[in-house]
This record gives C-alpha cells, structure tokens and sequence, in this order.
C-alpha cells in the first residue's frame, strides 16, 4: 500500500510540471532555467547571501537556535583557523542540529566524518579550505555540519529550517574568486528562498546589487527577505530610538531609509513585511560592558525577531514558493525589457553623437581640400623668369648709336661720362629686375645675386679735356666703346648664366613641389577615402542597431505577453489531466483507478491553489512582532 500511495504522489504534480514545461518553451528572450531551477516541491532551500563579514555565518547559528553565549566559541571552530576579518565559508555549507553531542561533517570528496569534536571540525575546514587556497581544486557541492546539541537552546522549538551559507561576495581572497563566482552562479538560482545580509551602516547597498540572481528582489518580496546586521548598535539608532526601541520602531527606521532609496518601486509595507533588521553576536555582546540596560533590552527583541523570522521561514510552503515565481516571471521581463532597451537606446544615442561628429568631421575635410585645391592652383605658380632674357635685346646697336651721337664733343668727359653711365644704367636696371624676381622665388627657396662681368669699362686718361686733332678724339672714342661692348658682352653671359641656373634650379623645385603637392592632395584624398569610409560604416551601424531595438523591443514584448498567459498553461494542463484521470477510472486496472481517485481528490485542489499561486493572488503571509 505504501508504493501505491509512493506513485500517487510522485505523479502529483505532473500536469503542474508539464505547464510549467510547455510555458518555458514558448519564451524567446527571458532564460526561465536561469532563474528557476528546482523541480523538487518537498522541501524549500534557504541561501544566505551578502558581503563577506557582515555576520551570514553567525545569522544561520541564531536561527538554527545555538544560544547567544555559545555564538564565538561555536564560530571560532566554523573558522576553520581563519582569522578574524576573512571570509570563514569557502563554499555552500548547510548547518544543521546534530542529534547527539558531537559534531559530523559531510563533503562530497570525504564522506561524513562523524563523532568529531569542536577542535576536530576545525581542523576538518582547515583542510577543505587548504584545497581550495594552494591546490585551486574548485568543488560547488555543499558541506553539511551537523552542530553539537550542546550548544542549541532548548527552549527554542525546532523548526526543520534548510539554511544554506554562501561564501562572502567581494571575496579580497584572489585564489577563492572563482570558487566563490561558482558556488554562487549555482546555488542561488535552486534556492526558494534568498535572506540578503547587508551591513545596516550601508544598507542603500540593498538597491545597488550587481548579480542577476538578486538584483530584482523587489520585484519577488515573495521569495527575498532583507536581514541588515549591527542594526541596533548604530549610533544614529541608539540617539533616535534609545527611549522608544522596539521592533516596531526599528524596522520603521530602516524601512523608510530603504523606501526614498527604492524611490516607489515598493510600499512602506512591502518592504516592511520582508525586512529583519538584526543585532546578533559580537556587535550585541559589545553593548554588555557599554550600556547593560540597553544591551538587555536590545537582546530580549532580538530573541522575539529572529522567532519571527523562524517563523516565517519555516510556514512557508515549496509548491508555493515554486509557482509563485513563475508569476513573478511578468515583472521579471518587463524589467530585463527594459535594461536591455535602455543599454540598446544608451548605444544608439552614443552613436548618433559620434555620426554627427564624423559628418561634421567630413564636411571640414572636404572644405580643407576644396580650399587647398584652390590656394595651390592661383596662388603659387612658377615664376616666368625666361622673360628677363629679353632684358637686353638690341644692346649693341643701341650702345653705338649712343657713342656716335657724341663724336662731334670731341672732349674726353664725355666719352668717360657716357660709358660710366651706360655701366650704372644697366646695373640699376638688372638690379630692379633681379629684386623683383627675387620677390616672386622668395616662395620657392630661390634667391639670384646680380650679375658680375668679367671685363672693366676703360676710360680715357688725358691732361687736356678738348680735343685738337679730331683722329685722336675717334681713336679713343672707339678704343672706349670697344671696351664698354666687351664689358657688356660679358655681362649679358653672366646674366644670362644667371638666369638659366635659376631656371634649373626652379624646374627641379617645381617639379619636387609638383610632387609634394600631388601627394598631399593624394593623401587629403585618402584620409577624406576614410574618414568617408568611416561615416558610412557608422550609418550602417546605426541602422542594424535601430532594426534590431525594434526587433528586441518586439520579441520582449511578445515574451510579456506570454507571461499574461501563464494561467492559461496551468488551467489547460489540469483539465487534460481532470480528463486523463476520469477515463483511467473507467478504464484502468483496479490500481490504477484506485490511484486516479485519489489523483483527482489532490488535482482538484492543487489545481486551485497553484492557479492562484501563478495569478499572484496568494502573498505570504510575514508575521511581524
């Protein structure tokens, strides 16, 4: 009879489970097995969650019910000879009561260990942590540490509380980081129940936390419960509430901190129905030798806050915690919708201010370009220096005409005036000339000196000024302009020597400048090619971002749609059950429809309260003092 009833209930539950199947199946974007793991209905898992030394160890003991004064003796062998101010737990560890007087420990690798005293167990977690620090061997399995019975308080009742201590987060300990991510990345999902142990000093900690498997409490107050430490002893506290402590006036203290933080996303009573605000161990025994009154008073309620906390754990059911956040599934995706959106819009508008920069950044480029294009073509072209070869065309006539128009003064004076002129005439005029080309190859790197002749102007000697005898008058007259055409002639070839090094030399500058000029504009061009280039992969960009918000935005939207239609699974999924049952009683072997009587007695109200569960109608019910 017993395996009959033993396959009634293990079927119990199917139709519930194959809902629940069908439901996760059709969700796109939100990873239901992420975030539910547990299918086992017979028992809820409590996680302890938090930093490292803000007291989750010491919590689990007190609700255990080990007595106060037993706390740091207890805590001192759990270290596992871990001093003080380091993380004591090195992976998942359940602490249960031990039904004798010794201590039992159980690991996966070892077995249990039985019979072991305070010192012994010890020694046991020095070992298991010595793995984990010198040999990197990373286990997620639990230990279970069964507590002497020595140390439990008697009077308080037992409650059968599955508590589960997780490693400190922000772990300072560089070789227990991975461990700690994968007991955590583990454990927090399968349990049903998550206490989130905070420091009350810094309890707006509470809206800020990073892990995905806690940053969405307020959103499942079903299944999370705020336990802030050392929460009494504050000095803020004792000033404010010192005449008037309770747990009422304690937990509206808090209360209120944590309600501005939320800004709205929870009621004063929603987040004083989950919160426990707890002064236990060191920090309580602390106030004994400050203040004896206080610390009685602060004792005696912590004693009723943690039996109501006790008593809220443990009236809790698992079908019910189970479905229950299903139904908060809803709020879950409307949530991750809108991370997702807002980092997709936080991309989007990043890359719209850097497409604007970068046609900004274009429309200069080109600009530069044009205008550069512009000044090289009217502003610097080669200078045109064959022109001055024609600066002394026709000279020779033109210096004998100016000699055979004094051959009648038949005085020296003016053979030697008219040579030394036409010599500074023509030097001024080449100079003019070199001056102002100079001017125009400044641009270049070019500079021209003057020409210099080879030859010298000779000029006639003579006491007399006046000629006597007129052929001597026209021998020196022609022995003068010989020389002033030598000199000329001489001074022609330097000028044009001149000219043509400088053509050269301009030819070779232009030519490199041609060169230089082609390869900056080579080079503005590519750079602009790119820049181009760039801007174009950036529209891109920003047109397959802006296609896929609006495909992320519709497939989130299609998933909170689905969870609207949660119920819908369930109630579908009990009346093909309903039906399946009535025909195996018509059908069935006796067994089988004495087990589909009773399947039909238990789906007719299971069916009701999980439909309500999934619904959200039914909250727990938080007892508070």
């Amino acid at each position: 009879m017993n395996s009959i009833w033993d396959n009634v209930y293990q079927k119990r539950w199917d139709w519930a489970h194959k809902a629940e199947k069908e439901f996760k199946q059709s969700l796109q974007k939100l990873q239901v097995d992420e975030v539910i793991h547990n299918d086992n209905l017979s028992e809820i898992t409590i996680g302890v969650y938090g930093p490292t030394q803000v007291g989750k160890s010491t919590l689990i003991l007190r609700l255990l019910g080990i007595r106060q004064d037993s706390i740091e003796t207890v805590s001192g062998w759990l270290r596992g000879k871990r001093t003080l101010g380091h993380s004591a737990t090195v992976t998942a560890t359940e602490y249960k009561l031990s039904q004798d007087e010794y201590f039992h420990f159980f690991s996966k690798e070892t077995g249990w260990k039985r019979n072991l005293t305070g010192p012994q167990l010890e020694q046991t977690l020095f070992e298991v942590r010595n793995h984990v620090e010198t040999k990197g061997q990373i286990s997620t399995d639990q230990l279970v540490i069964e507590i002497s019975n020595l140390y439990f308080d008697t009077e308080i009742p037992t409650h059968g509380l599955n508590l589960v201590d997780l490693p400190g987060v922000y772990s300072a300990e560089e070789a227990e980081q991975k461990q700690v991510r994968e007991c955590i990345e583990r454990w927090l999902p399968i349990c049903e129940i998550i206490l989130l142990v905070e420091d009350a000093t810094v309890i707006n900690n509470y809206v800020q936390l990073e892990d995905e498997n806690v940053k969405y409490w307020m959103n499942e107050t079903d299944r999370f419960r705020l336990v802030p430490t050392h929460a009494a002893s504050l000095e803020s506290v004792q000033k404010e509430l010192s005449e008037n402590l309770t747990i009422e006036t304690l937990k509206n203290y808090y209360t209120n901190e944590l309600f501005f933080s939320l800004e709205g996303k929870l009621e004063i009573h929603e987040i004083s129905s989950i919160l426990y605000p707890i002064e236990i161990g060191k920090s309580l025994e602390s106030l004994m030798s400050s203040d004896q009154r206080m610390y009685e008073k602060v004792a005696n309620l912590m004693e009723d806050l943690l039996q109501t906390l006790r008593h809220d754990l443990s009236s809790q059911k698992a079908e019910a915690m189970h479905y229950k956040r299903l139904a908060s599934l809803y709020r879950l995706a409307e949530e991750k919708k809108k991370e997702e959106i807002e980092e997709i819009r936080a991309e989007l508008e990043a890359m719209n201010k850097a497409l604007k920069r970068q046609k900004g950044f274009v429309k200069k480029l080109c600009e530069r370009n044009r205008n550069l294009d512009e000044t090289q073509t009217t502003s610097k072209s080669k200078p045109e220096i064959e022109n001055f070869r024609n600066s002394f065309f026709g000279w020779e006539t033109d210096l004998q005409s100016r000699f055979e128009g004094i051959r009648g003064v038949k005085r020296a004076s003016a053979i030697n005036a008219l040579a030394s002129s036409y010599q500074q005439e023509r030097e001024d005029n080449v100079n003019q000339k070199v001056l102002a080309i100079n001017i125009e190859l400044e641009d270049w790197g070019i500079q021209l000196r003057p020409p210099v002749s080879d030859h010298y102007i000779e000029h006639v000697y003579t006491k007399m000024d006046a000629y006597l005898i007129g052929k001597n008058y026209d021998r020196d007259l022609e022995m003068v302009l010989e020389s002033t055409q030598r000199w000329m002639a001489s001074y022609v070839k330097s000028f044009e020597r001149m000219v043509s090094s400088a053509e050269r030399k301009l030819a070779e500058v232009f030519k490199k400048e041609i060169l230089l000029s082609a390869a900056k504009k080579k080079r503005r061009n590519q750079e602009l090619q790119d820049e181009g280039c760039k801007l174009q992969q950036l529209k891109e960009s920003l047109q397959a971002l802006s296609q896929k918000l609006v495909q992320e935005e519709a497939i989130w939207q299609q998933d909170i749609e689905h969870c609207q239609q949660l119920e819908i699974y369930f109630s579908k999924n009990a009346l093909q059950a309903f039906h399946s049952l009535k025909s195996t009683l018509i059908t069935g072997t006796d067994v089988e429809k004495w087990q589909a009587f009773h399947l039909l007695h238990l789906l007719k109200e299971d069916s009701k309260t999980i439909i309500s569960y999934v619904k959200g109608k039914e909250r727990p019910k938080h007892e508070t003092a």
